[in-house]
């Protein structure tokens, strides 16, 4: 989950409709948030927490100022709470909110489509996860497992699960990451571990940033990318919208694989019809070469010679359509009437834009081209959406709503856009993308700040991951070469991680098991050697939770019986 996306409502802006009981009505951004806030008080009364950890007066304060992020949060009772109906958060209960974190499924329904339903599945999720994270606190062999393993059986187990868990394992070591200095453990040394090629890194450490995206994991005979590019790339991800401004927060780096998983990185770096930003999407398949034929036919109506590919000012213009129109803004337009793909409907865009430039009418042919400008301009002009930035090589805005008043760039141009990942662990990222006209390549690195709407675990330190910057081509046929980044996941390296991993359970793996199903299988199932700090660390647990949550309560129940 990301602070690439934001964390209120687009519904606060953009009023909705209602059917049921009576006829059409709109409902005010007040209303809204009202209605937000009633809901929350609705999931409140069913989560199996009692209202000492629920604080409904903090959610509603929230609620009510329109930071519906933190009102989900604080109705889950996952973030630290002020007040004097509040106890004081101990050290306990911090790490008791993180176990229930780690313990909350990774895949969560609608919560990149839905900006109410999918944040109150989370609160369900999370609400559902909290008696599993009490008992492994005050278990004995759960708690040996975490110490050995740096995650919880629950999150091991989910991982096992087709599709639903996918990437949950990366979802708790990063977690993991985030509340253990140094992390060495038995997954960090799995094939779970090899997943990233470099971890821990300080914000601060700009140059290992730099090489970590740059050149350091890139093969000798590789194609190089610009060093002005990479330092452009490492300063969006030290100082851009993974990391708060003004925040005391410290924050690590962690670089992924992009081969892990079936090449995924890749693929979203350079884009295909299901996966990536819209803009990285654009420079694929035919959406592109049809711009080009476009803008080639009102040339010759002004009797100019075609051109080869587009200008400076054309991919200025096709990249900042491209950004504006990403997923959440696309489905504005279809709710709207815009029919098609993503990608035909901002072609859709794309080609009415033109059209006005140059001064032509619209037939009743273009019935769609127009709808799609007027809804387009509409959203722009109730601030629903927000236009997209383009800048060039030397750092000026070349960007404009106006096609007439679009700059010349100098050298290259670079944006970025959010989009929701098909990397379950990352949820929502952010794709920083750059080309060069001339050259016709596109350098993209794709990145994500590994926060729970806007919250990072209790104590614990931001975390943001990077995968290197993939260079592709945007000609007709180009492609990328998967060659040029090298993985940690060498035969040799896997082989290792497997060994120590049987090494340490004793179970062997399966005829057919995925090396990966056996490696969460193995930790998951085998019985960790409980040491006698283990023991005491279960039964300090379980006096000060007892101590926190209150003896009249839920620690009283059967959840803390001493057979279990």
């Amino acid at each position: 989950m990301s602070d690439a996306l934001d964390t209120t409502s687009p519904y606060d802006k953009l009023a909705r409709e209602r059917t049921r009981g009576g006829p059409r009505v709109q409902l005010t951004p007040e209303e809204e948030r009202q209605k937000q806030l009633d809901a929350s008080y609705n999931v409140a009364s069913f989560l199996p927490i009692s209202g000492e950890i629920i604080a409904a007066k903090e959610a509603k304060d929230y609620f009510e100022q329109g930071r519906t992020g933190m009102g989900m949060l604080s109705a889950a009772g996952a973030i630290p709470f002020a007040g004097a109906a509040i106890r004081p958060l101990t050290k306990s209960v911090g790490s008791l909110l993180n176990k229930t974190a780690m313990n909350t499924p990774t895949l969560i329904p609608e919560f990149y489509t839905n900006p109410i339903k999918g944040k109150f599945n989370f609160l369900k999720e999370f609400g559902g996860s909290f008696v599993p994270a009490i008992k492994e606190s005050i278990d004995p062999i759960e708690v040996a497992r975490r110490r050995e393993t740096g995650m919880s059986k629950k999150k091991l187990e989910e991982g096992l699960i087709p599709t639903e868990g996918k990437d949950a394992e990366l979802t708790g070591a990063s977690i993991n990451r985030q509340v253990t200095p140094d992390a060495d453990n038995a997954v960090e040394r799995s094939v779970i571990g090899l997943t990233y090629l470099d971890s821990q890194i300080p914000l601060e450490d700009t140059a290992r940033i730099a090489s970590g995206i740059g050149s350091g994991f890139r093969r000798t005979n590789a194609e190089e990318v610009p060093e002005s590019i990479v330092q452009r790339a490492t300063n969006h991800l030290t100082k851009g919208p993974h990391v708060k401004s003004g925040s005391k927060t410290q924050y690590d780096v962690q670089i992924k694989d992009p081969h892990n998983k079936s090449n995924e990185g890749f693929i979203e770096s350079v884009g295909d019809a299901s996966a990536g930003s819209t803009i990285v999407r654009m420079m694929r398949g035919n959406s592109k070469e049809d711009y080009l034929k476009l803008i080639n036919n009102y040339r010759k109506a002004n009797k100019l010679e075609p051109v080869e590919n587009l200008s400076g000012k054309d991919m200025v213009e096709y990249m900042q359509i491209s950004s504006t129109l990403d997923n959440t803004n696309i489905r504005l337009l279809q709710q709207a009437g815009v029919t098609g793909q993503p990608a035909q409907i901002v072609s859709k865009v794309l080609a009415a834009r033109a059209k006005q430039a140059a001064g032509k009418p619209f037939t009743s042919k273009d019935k769609q081209q127009k709808k799609a400008l007027d809804t387009f301009n509409s959203l722009l002009n109730k601030r629903i959406i927000k236009f997209a930035q383009v800048r060039d090589e030397a750092g000026n805005v070349v960007s404009s709503r106006n096609v007439g008043d679009i700059k010349q760039p100098d050298g290259y141009v670079v944006s970025q856009q959010a989009f929701t990942s098909r990397q379950k662990e990352l949820g929502g990222m952010n794709a920083f993308v750059v080309v060069d006209p001339n050259s016709e390549k596109m350098y993209t690195m794709i990145s994500d700040g590994h926060d729970i709407m806007g919250v990072n675990p209790v104590g614990g330190k931001g975390l943001i991951t990077a995968e290197p910057i993939i260079v592709s081509s945007i000609k007709p046929k180009g492609g990328y070469k998967k060659s040029d980044i090298k993985s940690r996941a060498t035969q040799a390296n896997v082989n290792e991680a497997l060994s120590d991993t049987e090494k340490l359970t004793g179970i062997k793996p399966l005829k057919d098991e995925s090396d990966l199903n056996y490696t969460l299988r193995a930790l998951s199932t085998y019985k960790p050697a409980v040491t006698a700090a283990d023991r005491a660390r279960a039964r300090n647990a379980k006096l000060k939770l007892g101590g926190t949550l209150g003896t009249g309560g839920l620690l009283t129940g059967a959840v803390l019986r001493d057979d279990e």
